[in-house]
């Protein structure tokens, strides 16, 4: 990451925005929630080189929690960002964006919204896979944590469908891989960012944790070599946790 560049990141309660600031380690990073009010906000985005937006709604019960978040406030920060220069602007979109539901909706429009950033502003869309690692929820959007939580807490796990293909991306790697992105100057424009991904079953991903948790390494498994690193990752790092 280009330690010279002022970061600021939305999303204070978010995992992926603080595991973005944790791997990064720049002083240079600023990390704020929408509820810290839109003044505090605007300060901060008029003082960064890089935004980047990690608030959005990706499960709720109530349909308006995704008008108000990933409609509303992301329409309030791109016209904030309209009204400076030189402001590389990245948010979060999701492999999933093509779904015929609410959530699908949401993710194309913010995805319309950054490109709608111009001028000498410029935008990345980065479409993201599941993303998962030890500081994660368990219990909600993030399987590989749950898994994990069912694991070490003797629960059992409810599988219907062990076939089904899943993409994943541990969150060092995704700071890694989108922290090249941003060294990348490119003004005016707009990209979109598909991480590399780690593409697993169901069953498999299960029967891999269960192996993990039961003190047996990876080593001979089917997955792929950054799908069993950063499982032992997060594993290491949940029993750290713990500690």
């Amino acid at each position: 990451m280009t330690p010279n560049k002022k970061i600021c990141i939305l999303g204070k309660n978010s995992f992926v925005a603080n595991g973005l600031a944790k791997y990064w380690d720049s002083s240079s990073i600023r990390i704020l929630s929408i509820k810290d009010g839109w003044d505090y906000v605007r300060q901060a985005v008029i003082w960064a080189d890089i935004v980047i937006n990690c608030t959005g709604v990706s499960r709720s019960k109530n349909e308006s929690d995704f008008f108000k978040v990933n409609f509303h406030y992301n329409s309030m920060l791109i016209d904030i960002i309209k009204e400076i220069e030189c402001t590389k602007y990245v948010t979060f979109s999701s492999i999933h964006y093509c779904n015929m539901d609410i959530y699908g909706y949401s993710q194309r429009y913010k995805e319309y919204l950054a490109g709608c950033v111009t001028g000498s502003n410029s935008s990345v869309i980065v479409r993201l896979p599941g993303v998962y690692g030890a500081e994660a929820k368990p219990n909600y959007v993030s399987v590989v944590s749950t898994f994990f939580y069912n694991n070490i807490m003797k629960l059992e796990s409810q599988i219907i469908d062990p076939d089904k293909l899943i993409q994943l991306i541990h969150i060092r790697r995704l700071a890694e891989e989108l922290g090249l992105v941003l060294e990348d100057d490119h003004q005016g424009e707009s990209r979109i960012f598909c991480p590399p991904h780690s593409e697993v079953t169901v069953g498999n991903l299960y029967e891999s944790i269960r192996h993990l948790c039961s003190n047996v390494t990876l080593r001979d498994s089917s997955l792929d070599e950054y799908l069993v690193s950063g499982l032992t990752e997060t594993y290491n790092d949940i029993l750290e946790l713990e500690l």
